[in-house]
């Protein structure tokens, strides 16, 4: 029978036994709900941008912990087409984790949950004053290389530690994402709103396609790399 079947009263006695059974056991505490949120706003952008995938991840209750922040945020998020997309973006991301014995129910909860904020999400904005025939403003160069410093850090970040490559590897890719990038948003439609979103996905689109070409290099284990990647190696060693 699933936990979720039983009534309360039957759940309450299933819990007075483990209680007593587990009495005097050393109980592990997860993370503080601070760094829980913080967590998830730094994945948020990472997953929107299809930086990680589900397949790059290790379920643990660390990770449920996010999983269920990330839905809250997706959910509290302002109703527009970015928080629409990033909403999809999650869901399909969540929907997409190997979830062993889900007794609860958990994954088809926060799966539902997303669905529900970007279905909420794109219904806003259907119902919001039309301005698809209004052409995306083009960027300056220099408002193009203003966009691209805001987000520097994290593209060196995921071309250093999440995707392996050296120090002089990596400046030199930044060299030619930056070119690129600027070329991009000076086009006559721009490059939306989503600045940050495109920059990080042409990242990392242009890390796999260069370490394809490198494929006898070995990596670190992927959910190692996003550990470094957003520093929770180093938090959880502090813990």
């Amino acid at each position: 029978m699933k936990l979720t079947e039983l009534d309360l009263p039957a759940l309450k006695e299933l819990v007075a036994e483990w209680l007593l059974s587990n009495e005097g056991a050393e109980a592990q505490l997860g993370l503080e709900a601070e760094e829980i949120f913080a967590r998830a706003k730094q994945l948020k952008p990472l997953i929107a941008a299809g930086v990680v995938s589900p397949g790059e991840v290790e379920l643990d209750e660390d990770l449920k912990d996010v999983l269920y922040a990330l839905v809250t945020l997706v959910s509290t998020d302002p109703r527009d087409a970015d928080s629409a997309r990033e909403a999809q973006a999650i869901c399909r991301f969540i929907r997409g984790i190997s979830w062993p014995d889900d007794e609860l129910g958990e994954k088809q909860d926060l799966v539902m949950r997303c669905a529900a904020a970007a279905q909420e999400a794109a219904s806003a904005v259907g119902t919001a004053p039309d301005t698809r025939g209004t052409p995306a403003q083009s960027l300056s160069e220099k408002e193009a290389r203003k966009a691209f410093l805001e987000s520097a850090g994290l593209v060196h970040a995921i071309l250093v530690k999440y995707h392996g490559l050296s120090e002089l590897e990596a400046q030199q890719l930044e060299k030619d994402l930056l070119a690129w990038f600027i070329r991009f948003c000076q086009r006559p439609n721009g490059p939306g709103t989503d600045k940050r979103g495109l920059l990080l996905a042409a990242c990392s689109h242009l890390a796999r396609g260069y370490r394809s070409l490198e494929s006898t290099r070995p990596l670190p284990s992927a959910a190692g790399r996003l550990g470094e990647l957003l520093g929770w190696t180093r938090a959880e060693n502090e813990r």
